[in-house]
């Protein structure tokens, strides 16, 4: 007999030779045979046939998409004698092989696996009248929950991961567990048989086949007891649930692997109405729960409410791109992608880590609001498990396509794409790919007369043929109403990031005169590659500490500045260099890399050094606002940054502080002793903003009697 576990899987890890067309592959579990089959669903052909231990009945798939477990059950029908199983073969999905096999330490006769949103597997054992927990990464039992009943056959667990509920065949009951404290909490009855299970997206409601009649069981999660039942107009063996309309999805940024997505849910039986990402979204919630977000590949943050209970459950991208911060005040809850947007709540603000999520619920009156929330992309571990790549060449060859393909889905658009364009080597390069990718592009470029980006930027987009949008921009153009406008929209604490804003506001605001909804900007890379002197450095085992803290503060400094000032002006930014994918591969990287030679980015000079002119790669990096020729005009108002940031209410997140970057450098770029000096001081003094102001207002004078007409 064949089973059907639709377990449909993207192409990119089950591509083959014979079929590189195929979106997706279905996994057949063959009991009669013994083995798994790969399906092209398109086509209907066996691309691959895997072999398994007996009469594997259930399949599980990982989050990450890597691996199938299949529980090796029994050559015996339910109830019956046979060669009973103790073992979950595991398939790995890049070769569809079983490259290892998880031993449960006993004979179980193991049946369905599923996985829980704590990433752990449960698997309902028949012999034991209990669920094993698996960790599928230590290959090993963990635990063990029993049921109290013969023929755990069955397992369904809530959406939020607190109880599972099982079916347990010839006693006709369920069992109710707590997957918290690993405990039985009650056994319902429901028939003489039952079979399989199912229950809704809220939650509150259970599904169970009466094995015996035309009938399905409701059973309510808040009595356990069977409120209902369903007549059928025959003996049913399964259940599905459908969508309910409780769910409130908020939802910023883009799914790039969307469309990937969609097919595979529509393949395991959801019903989409629309081509959006944002439809994917929430039934990838309801059909995978918390892990669902691991599976996303793009620039998101969301809040998905719940309108029954009350909670909401918050997740944002890896990296951070897209923000999303919470408040609580008076028994209510308050979410939003702006700072500013709950300043008028009048309660501390505090921001949803990168790659975090969890749920969030009302506090009582005059109580204090936490949130469960916890990573499922650790920045800080990314890339640890793989080996180190320190060949050159194939180092090399990871980057250019890791870069291309992160280009290329954000590109994947009818609209006009524009490209925030310095002349430096990685925005060159992105424009150079989106020149290639999509030909409807604009270069957009800001300056003041003379300086080097705009000459860089002049003379690469007169290389390529791309239309290009200079924004010349004297500095005497930059004034007080200017930078507070900047503070305004950014929300930024840091005295460099701000003025970086001042910067960068003209240039959304042409794009948003010119129409232009997306662009697409190079930062990330610095971070990434080594665009930083103190990566050139021989810090011994500092220098990830180090790395890891740029990355790991990016959502609050580059990152904030490029959404804040984009969205401000109604425009999309995209950042290919911070693909989870790009961010992995430079994990693997060592510094050598890096810094060679003296020369920054080295590995992305010599990747894309035949797509680039001499004249961008072998330019020197320098800041944004130093190059474009604004930096000092906007560093005139620097001891007002503070009384601007704190004029809008932003310090009920956090107020304006020192910039980080040169407290580490005074600091020896020792990160603990850094980190307790911002801590013990977080602004600078009077004196310090008194010689700073100094400074600038020198170089200023100096730059109006340079630009004087000669008598």
């Amino acid at each position: 007999m064949l089973r059907l576990i639709l377990l449909l899987l993207s192409a990119a890890l089950l591509s083959t030779a014979q079929d590189a067309q195929s979106q997706s592959r279905l996994l057949v579990v063959n009991l009669k045979e013994h083995c798994v089959l790969v399906v092209a669903p398109e086509s209907g052909t066996v691309v691959q046939t895997i072999p398994v231990g007996i009469s594997g009945h259930e399949i599980a798939l990982s989050a990450d998409e890597r691996f199938a477990y299949v529980p090796i059950y029994s050559d015996a029908v339910l109830g019956d004698p046979g060669h009973d199983g103790r073992t979950i073969d595991v398939i790995d999905l890049r070769t569809l092989k079983v490259t290892a096999s998880i031993d449960l330490g006993r004979t179980l006769r193991p049946h369905q696996d599923v996985f829980g949103p704590d990433g752990l597997l449960y698997v309902t054992a028949e012999l034991a009248n209990a669920v094993e927990i698996v960790d599928t990464q230590k290959r090993a039992v963990i635990g063990e929950i029993p049921t109290g009943k013969p023929q755990t056959h069955a397992i369904a667990i809530s959406p939020d991961g607190l109880r599972a509920y099982t079916a347990n065949v010839d006693s006709g009951t369920i069992s109710v567990l707590d997957l918290h404290s690993r405990k039985l909490i009650s056994i319902i009855p429901v028939a003489t048989r039952i079979q399989r299970i199912a229950i809704s997206p809220d939650g509150r409601l259970v599904f169970t086949c009466d094995w015996d009649k035309p009938r399905e069981a409701v059973i309510d999660t808040r009595t356990l007891a069977v409120s209902r039942w369903i007549n059928l107009k025959g003996v049913p063996f399964s259940n599905k649930i459908t969508p309910d309309g409780r769910w409130l999805l908020c939802y910023n940024g883009e799914i790039f692997n969307y469309r990937q997505l969609r097919s595979e849910l529509i393949g395991l039986g959801r019903e989409l109405r629309s081509e959006s990402d944002t439809e994917v979204v929430l039934e990838a919630f309801l059909q995978w729960g918390e892990q669902a977000v691991g599976r996303f590949r793009g620039e998101f943050a969301f809040a998905l409410a719940d309108r029954q209970t009350g909670r909401i459950y918050l997740a944002r991208d890896p990296v951070g791109v897209k923000p999303l911060y919470w408040s609580a005040h008076g028994g209510r809850l308050y979410v939003a992608s702006e700072v500013k947007a709950l300043v008028p709540v009048g309660a501390p603000v505090s921001a949803v880590p990168p790659g975090h999520h969890g749920w969030l619920s009302a506090p009582a009156e005059g109580a204090t609001a936490t949130a469960a929330l916890r990573p499922y992309a650790d920045l800080q571990r990314l890339g640890e498990d793989a080996s180190l790549i320190d060949d050159p060449a194939e180092a090399a060859k990871l980057v250019r396509e890791a870069v291309g393909d992160s280009i290329r889905v954000r590109v994947d658009t009818d609209l006009t794409v524009g490209v925030i364009l310095s002349g430096g080597l990685d925005s060159s390069l992105v424009l150079s790919h989106v020149r290639d990718m999509h030909p409807d592009c604009v270069a957009l470029t800001v300056g003041a007369p003379g300086s080097e980006d705009l000459r860089y930027a002049r003379r690469l987009t007169a290389d390529l043929g791309v239309p290009h949008e200079v924004i010349d921009l004297p500095p005497r153009g930059i004034r007080a109403d200017d930078v507070r406008e900047a503070i305004r929209m950014s929300e930024l604490t840091e005295y460099g990031d701000i003025i970086n804003a001042v910067v960068s506001v003209p240039l959304f605001r042409r794009a948003r005169e010119l129409g232009i909804k997306v662009v697409l900007t190079g930062d990330g890379s610095d971070e990434l590659f080594g665009g930083y002197s103190m990566y050139g450095r021989d810090l011994g085992a500092s220098s990830r500490r180090l790395f890891l803290h740029k990355i790991s503060n990016l959502h609050r400094t580059e990152l904030q500045r490029v959404d804040r000032v984009s969205m401000g002006q109604g425009v999309e930014a995209r950042v290919p260099f911070l693909d989870r994918s790009v961010v992995e591969l430079a994990m693997r990287l060592p510094a050598d890399l890096k810094v060679r030679d003296g020369q920054e980015k080295w590995i992305v000079r010599r990747a894309f050094a035949e797509m680039l002119p001499g004249y961008i790669t072998s330019r020197p990096k320098n800041p944004m606002s130093h190059s474009s020729g604004l930096h000092e005009r906007a560093r005139l108002y620097r001891p007002l940054f503070a009384g601007m940031h704190h004029s809008f209410g932003y310090d009920l997140l956090e107020p304006v502080r020192r910039d980080f970057s040169v407290l580490l450098s005074q600091c020896g770029h020792d990160l603990d002793r850094a980190l307790a000096e911002g801590s013990s001081r977080r602004d600078y003094s009077a004196a310090e903003h008194a010689r700073d102001l100094l400074g600038a207002l020198r170089w200023n004078a100096a730059a109006a009697l340079r630009s004087r007409p000669a008598r």
